[in-house]
């Protein structure tokens, strides 16, 4: 009986933090799709999703998860490790956010906004980004494929994380404007502040889950 108890909360909380982790990535779908809605440029991986949107000819949330599953490829030959749950989470659902947020959203006509509308559905858009990333970070169950091909090059050279991040994000600019990929200001809002964002989300959200018993990645691997 004992045993049953403690496998049943075992299943209980690992389905919690599975939504928690889906809740994350929506919310973060929703903020890329109002970056992308304003055309005035994306996140590195975003505008190398754009890049792909515009040479494959399919939707955004499809390059984007067309971007991550190749990722997820490379990583199993090269940092299997970093691959958990959340890992194949954001590969294949965040796409679909993004999808589903533009249809929700472009009845609105955002890109006719003058000017300084659009910079501030671009700020919007990144707070909304940064606060899903945040949360899903949080739940730490596994990195999205990016930032695993990261953390890969960080353990592999004498790059610090910071460096490495710098470096990835700059090849996958420049792969995506070369694919005909969109940058402007919301890239440097991107870049600048969805870090900051980020950051105070996690912490946030790490106190509200630190009253909930989830599980370890060892116990749900």
């Amino acid at each position: 009986m004992i045993i049953l108890i403690k496998s049943g909360k075992k299943i209980s909380s690992l389905i919690l933090k599975v939504c928690l982790i889906c809740i994350g990535l929506c919310i973060n779908g929703f903020g890329l799709a109002l970056l992308y809605s304003v055309e005035l440029g994306t996140s590195p991986m975003a505008t190398f999703s754009d890049g792909l949107h515009n040479i494959l000819g399919i939707s955004q949330g499809n390059a984007n998860i067309v971007a991550n599953a190749v990722f997820l490829v490379v990583l199993l030959f090269i940092g299997r490790r970093y691959i958990s749950v959340g890992t194949i989470l954001c590969t294949f659902t965040i796409g679909l956010y993004v999808d589903l947020a533009q249809w929700i959203i472009g009845p609105l006509n955002l890109i006719s906004l003058p000017l300084p509308g659009k910079v501030a559905v671009a700020f919007l858009g990144m707070a909304i980004m940064g606060a899903g990333l945040g949360m899903y970070v949080a739940v730490d169950f596994g990195l999205g494929p990016l930032e695993a091909l990261v953390g890969v090059i960080n353990d592999h050279t004498s790059l610090s994380y910071r460096a490495s991040k710098i470096v990835f994000d700059a090849a996958l600019g420049v792969l995506g404007v070369v694919f005909g990929g969109k940058i402007g200001i919301g890239t440097v809002i991107s870049i600048g502040c969805t870090g900051f964002v980020m950051d105070f989300s996690r912490t946030w959200a790490k106190h509200a889950l630190a009253r909930i018993p989830l599980p370890k990645n060892a116990d749900a691997r």
